[in-house]
């Protein structure tokens, strides 16, 4: 089961799992919202209209299916609309919970794997002035960041009581299907259109990961048999600026330089600075992590959007 089908993670993830022929389950709010995905994403699953926001919603869905695997990729609070604090503490945090209290009582007794893998953040870690690992200590400085920390806490305290599950922390994702407002659709937009577009100096460094790889590194943690909870960062290992992944995507793009207002916009307050990221638990667990570059991903990217003809 697929929790967040439609969005931008969720839909990745229900796509390789259909490459696989599994049996999947799309637990979706908007079933329409699903419908337009279908054919460009080529998604197979059936669909479950449910409001994970609401108490007992999950649970439901457990009890009644009873899946092998759930991959929880609903949450709320990344994009900048996302602000209701409520929400973020529902999905975030209560919703996780009561999923893994879910799965404790209905699991699939023949099933080896994990029972969860939840999608985290790196914003969980907070600004970090050095090299981030799983052992670097938490403080997040945003909602969303504490809420998704809060969430993983509930799931490993159903863990100490025998669920296996493993939170992804995920860091910047990028590819087909994300946020209009967010960096390469905006670089798309801007290429179409002729605007200028506004962007900070660009320093800020991030490990950015393309969505397919994410949606691969989720499966892998998927059919581990380990055992409890545990955190692995899902990252390439390698950090870039955001400069840098604006000009390969320009040359990506043939986006003119001139239109690449940088120095235009600030820095947000809660910009999350840090160093390199450790993937060794992903590499261990999986035996693989992310690897493609930005320029690769971009081209891969692109080449999709216009092969389903969503570019």
């Amino acid at each position: 089961m697929v929790l967040g089908a439609s969005g931008f993670i969720g839909r990745w993830v229900a796509r390789e799992l259909g490459a696989f022929e599994a049996d999947v389950h799309l637990a979706v709010r908007d079933p329409a919202a699903l419908d337009a995905l279908r054919e460009s994403y080529t998604l197979t699953g059936a669909p479950h209209v449910a409001d994970l926001a609401q108490s007992g919603s999950a649970a439901e869905l457990c009890r009644r299916l009873r899946p092998a695997i759930v991959f929880n990729l609903a949450g709320y609070g990344v994009e900048p609309t996302e602000r209701d604090e409520r929400v973020a503490e529902l999905l975030n945090h209560q919703l996780p919970r009561e999923l893994a209290h879910a799965l404790l009582q209905h699991r699939e007794p023949s099933w080896n794997g994990q029972s969860l893998v939840h999608a985290g953040s790196a914003l969980e870690y907070g600004p970090v002035s050095g090299p981030i690992s799983v052992a670097t200590p938490s403080r997040p400085n945003t909602s969303y960041g504490v809420t998704k920390l809060a969430g993983a806490s509930a799931i490993a305290s159903a863990a100490a009581l025998g669920l296996a599950a493993v939170e992804a922390r995920i860091f910047t994702a990028y590819g087909p299907g994300e946020h209009a407002t967010r960096l390469l659709p905006t670089l798309i937009r801007a290429r179409k259109s002729g605007e200028l577009v506004a962007l900070t100096n660009g320093d800020q460094r991030r490990d950015f990961v393309h969505v397919a790889e994410i949606a691969d590194s989720l499966l892998r943690l998927g059919v581990s048999q380990r055992v409890g909870f545990r955190v692995v960062n899902v990252a390439t290992g390698r950090l870039r600026s955001a400069r840098e992944f604006v000009l390969a995507s320009a040359n990506v793009l043939q986006l003119p330089a001139e239109q690449l207002g940088f120095g235009l916009k600030p820095y947000l307050k809660e910009e999350m600075w840090h160093g390199d990221v450790s993937v060794a638990e992903l590499e261990d667990e999986t035996g693989a992590s992310p690897r493609l570059t930005i320029e690769a991903g971009v081209r891969e990217a692109v080449e999709f959007m216009r092969l389903k003809g969503i570019l």
